[in-house]
């Protein structure tokens, strides 16, 4: 299930040469374990610069973030952090940073624990991906 996450977040620089971003924390409105299975980004970028996603994750609401690895995109703009969890948030480094623009995030996932799913269930626009 693809999701799009509106480009919301924080976006840092040191010495003007990084680009990061990240999300807030997204559940996909759903409690359940969910995997996420690949980030692609809709951003402009030179063939010098290195982007790269890291995702963190938690798989209980009082548990501390852990991370993934930084993966680097593809110049498609597409990578495949695996990793599964109950909540997560995304990170998008960008080196250097000179004329980089994000439009959009999209994450692939897929439910993996329906325990907690009556009927149909719907993911659009809830927990922070449209």
């Amino acid at each position: 299930m693809p999701a799009t996450v509106d480009v919301y977040g924080i976006y840092l620089m040191s010495e003007d040469t990084d680009f990061l971003y990240s999300t807030d924390i997204i559940d996909f409105g759903l409690t359940g374990i969910k995997t996420v299975e690949g980030v692609d980004l809709l951003a402009s970028f030179s063939d010098k610069t290195i982007v790269e996603v890291m995702v963190a994750w938690r798989n209980n609401k009082r548990e501390d973030f852990r991370d993934t690895k930084w993966v680097r995109v593809s110049p498609e703009g597409s990578c495949s952090p695996i990793v599964s969890g109950v909540e997560f948030k995304v990170s998008v480094r960008m080196i250097p940073c000179t004329d980089v623009s994000l439009d959009m995030i999209t994450i692939r996932w897929k439910l993996v624990d329906k325990r907690h799913v009556r009927g149909l269930y719907q993911t659009t626009g809830q927990g922070g991906a449209t």
